[in-house]
This record gives structure tokens, sequence and C-alpha cells, in this order.
């Protein structure tokens, strides 16, 4: 394990397993989450992945209903909206890649990116989203 970050009752980190010829895997654990993948799989589709399993944990929503074709409940589809606003913003997703990664629509990312960065001015949300923006920050360093 070479960094871990504690926030609360989240426990994030990266892990990079090395081999006889140096660093072979990448990957983040999160609670009993592990997700461990061979450098060479690391891409975009893994950081819209790595967000949606952030957000879900954040939020304490089902990593299913962040990845489901429906709105599920209310409280879901902000979860989505914010992991979509994070992959965007930290990960510099296009729009079309983040619509690709969630099965949406690129007008219904659009409408979530917007509707997030309306709502920061809430003191509480911004600073959930300052936390997830670092944590997913020092994630990205590491993939």
């Amino acid at each position: 394990l070479n960094q871990a970050f504690g926030y609360g009752k989240y426990n994030i980190g990266i892990i990079i397993l090395h081999g006889p010829e140096g660093p072979q895997h990448k990957g983040t654990f999160m609670g009993q989450i592990d997700l461990i993948l061979q450098e060479s799989l690391v891409a975009r589709p893994l950081c819209a992945g790595v967000t949606q399993i952030l957000v879900a944990q954040a939020y304490g929503v089902a990593l299913d209903e962040i990845r489901a074709a429906s709105r599920c409940n209310s409280h879901a589809a902000f979860a989505r909206q914010i992991a979509m606003y994070l992959a965007h913003i930290v990960f510099s997703l296009s729009i079309g890649d983040v619509a690709k990664a969630f099965a949406r629509d690129r007008s219904t990312v659009c409408h979530a990116i917007q509707r997030v960065e309306a709502l920061r001015d809430d003191p509480d949300l911004d600073r959930t989203l300052g936390w997830l923006e670092t944590l997913l920050r020092a994630i990205a360093e590491r993939l």
C-alpha cells in the first residue's frame, strides 16, 4: 500500500503491486471494495468507474443504482449527477465520454454538470464536492 487517506468513516487508498520488473498493477481500494487493474487497462472507463464507486460510498447509494439505466430514486439520481460532474471536472473527460461511461445522453450529462455547478453555492455541498475532488485527484495521480 503506497498511500492511504482516512476521511471520517471512509478509508480510501491506492495500491501499486510491485513485481520483479517494477510496478505491474495499479488499483484502488475503499472499505471492502477492491479494484486492481493492470496498468495497460487503466483508461477513461476506469476514471468514471472509480468516480462512481467513490460517490456511491459517500452518498450511501448502491453502485447498481448509480449505474442503473433507469432514474431510480431521487437520492440515487442526485448521486449519479454528482459522479458525472466529478468525472468531467477531475478527470477532464469529455461530455461524450461521460455520457458513454454512464450510459446516458450527452444532454443529460450537460444538465447534471450545470445543476451541480449551480448547487455549489451551498457550503455543505461545496465542502463535500471539494473533499471528493481531492480524493479523486489523489487517485488520478496514481493511475
